[in-house]
């Protein structure tokens, strides 16, 4: 089953992981160099920085556009890529008005490149959609994996002297990013023949799973600002060898060894999408609510459930977002598909910044706990509402229908 995915699909995972690589290794060094190298104030730093990282989500709603009704996917992952990375090796003469000029080409690529390669990994799957899970889970490993070797091997060259050489190295990552796309053929596109009668029901998945996107991704950001508070307690713990960074990798490690193991499952056995998001919702409320019964005095004792807790979420994380991609892929129009991924990261984005919002008032209350019970509640009520939905989608069903109407005869 595992040779059942096609090459291009391997390619477009190697594609963006060396992009992906590329990125997060330059993001690791951009505070450093403004503060370091050009002398830029603390404050002014952290607010070009922070503009600089809001605004890679939010240029992508534009790319996905471009892609799907100018220049074909294709020709903007390529595009995307090159601007990409000639802003990395401009970045790379290290002067402060090079450092706006990089970072707006890199803007400017990743908004090209991001959601119009997500588009063409899923049109991949449309002539074998029973693989489509494992394909996304491919695709999300290839993420998780090249965040993690940009930020330890990009991120490592964090000094004056070394900094041109951090950004050479990620602009030459993600010029061969561009190199694994150019040989990736264009899938064909197919006629949607969905009756009308079943649009309805491919539109209320799509928005269903939109929904879930977003709630997910507030609430997974709301349980990990709770949980700040045991990693403030295993920090100050003073016989503890364990860091907050350990955590963290540790964290990264189990998304990955999750992703592999779901790519293989997956590979060989069939399994319901929704029914995925529900296991994840649940999961990832229980990862973020046994954080909660960790006590004011933090012992030895309760390192494991904290690493439980890190284990269950990189899970839900794994178990959700391939199969959010894969609902998209396989209910939207193919010909509008990097449109919508561009605008579900604007949604989930103004989501985001909400949560951010209700996170301030929290941390003026000082009540890490209340953030961590309604990520919590939240997550649950929703996973009860995906069971709901499933049942409700289910009648759509024929057959399902015939089923109902004969128990109640």
């Amino acid at each position: 089953m595992i040779l059942e995915h096609r090459k291009d699909a391997y390619f477009l995972g190697l594609s963006r992981m060396l992009e992906r690589a590329s990125y997060y290794g330059t993001r690791s060094l951009l505070l450093v160099l403004m503060i370091d190298k050009l002398m830029l104030d603390e404050t002014r730093s952290f607010y070009l920085y922070g503009l600089f990282a809001t605004l890679i989500y939010l240029a992508q709603s534009i790319g996905g556009i471009i892609g799907d009704k100018l220049i074909g996917n294709k020709n903007a992952i390529l595009i995307g890529g090159l601007i990409q990375s000639a802003g990395m090796f401009i970045l790379a003469m290290l002067t402060e008005s090079t450092l706006y000029v990089g970072c707006i080409l890199i803007i400017s690529g990743g908004a090209l490149y991001s959601p119009n390669i997500i588009a063409q990994f899923g049109k991949l799957y449309l002539t074998n959609k029973k693989m489509i899970g494992a394909g996304f889970n491919l695709f999300y490993l290839s993420v998780s994996l090249g965040a993690f070797l940009g930020i330890w091997i990009i991120g490592s060259f964090n000094s004056p002297f070394a900094f041109k050489l951090g950004f050479l190295i990620a602009g030459a990552l993600c010029f061969t990013s561009v190199i694994f796309a150019f040989f990736v053929h264009q899938p064909s596109t197919t006629v949607d023949k969905t009756p009308l009668k079943n649009t309805s029901k491919k539109v209320a998945i799509v928005l269903f799973s939109c929904i879930a996107g977003i709630i997910f991704w507030s609430m997974y950001q709301l349980g990990s600002y709770g949980s700040i508070s045991a990693l403030i307690k295993l920090k100050e713990l003073e016989s503890n060898n364990l860091t907050i960074s350990d955590i963290i990798n540790f964290n990264q490690f189990a998304t990955m060894f999750f992703c592999i193991a779901a790519f293989f499952l997956w590979s060989y056995f069939c399994f319901s999408e929704l029914m995925k998001l529900l296991i994840g919702f649940i999961t990832g409320a229980i990862g973020f609510g046994i954080i909660i019964f960790i006590p004011e005095i933090f012992t030895q004792n309760y390192i494991p459930i904290l690493l439980l807790s890190s284990i269950l979420i990189s899970a839900a994380e794994v178990l959700v977002v391939p199969a959010i991609l894969s609902l998209y892929a396989l209910n939207i129009n193919e010909k509008y598909l990097a449109t919508f991924y561009s605008l579900t990261v604007l949604f989930t984005w103004i989501g985001i910044s909400i949560v951010n919002w209700i996170i301030s008032i929290v941390r003026f209350l000082d009540d890490t706990t209340f953030a961590l019970i309604t990520s919590v509640v939240i997550l649950i009520l929703f996973g009860l509402t995906i069971i709901l939905f499933s049942y409700l989608i289910s009648l759509s069903n024929p057959r399902t229908k015939q089923k109902v109407v004969d128990a109640l005869d």
